[in-house]
């Protein structure tokens, strides 16, 4: 993906970096221009298009995982999803701490918004999402 500040590396090129230097994986291949998800499916779906490739592995937190297939499956390619960062089961009821306010639960609160909201979005701007 692309750069968090002008000064700095971007993620896609962190990333590169890790997997290189720390598994011993290469070569990679990496997209830098995108500012959102929409814009790294369509960028990386044209330089994988270019090496014949169709198929990927698509790593990202289990919340943003449907908005991503969305993209990059309207791009053309086929998705494998390989979700991350999953939250826990269900809370226990029983247990009084689970009716109180908790930052977990508010974070969890602004995965899901910023989720839906981003798929919203998505259908509403891009029409290859729909």
């Amino acid at each position: 993906g692309g750069r968090i500040k002008e000064d700095q590396p971007t993620e896609a090129e962190l990333m590169k970096t890790i997997l290189e230097r720390e598994f011993g994986i290469g070569p990679v291949l990496i997209e830098t221009r995108s500012r959102n998800t929409w814009e790294n499916a369509a960028y990386s779906a044209a330089i994988l298009r270019r090496r014949r490739i169709d198929t990927i592995l698509l790593v990202t937190n289990a919340a943003h995982q449907p908005r991503a297939i969305m993209a990059f499956e309207a791009h053309g390619l086929n998705v494998i999803p390989a979700p991350t960062l999953f939250f826990d089961a269900q809370p226990d009821w029983l247990d009084p701490q689970s009716w109180l306010p908790s930052i977990r639960a508010i974070t969890e609160i602004h995965y899901g918004c910023y989720e839906w909201l981003g798929r919203g979005w998505y259908i509403l701007r891009y029409p290859k999402a729909r």
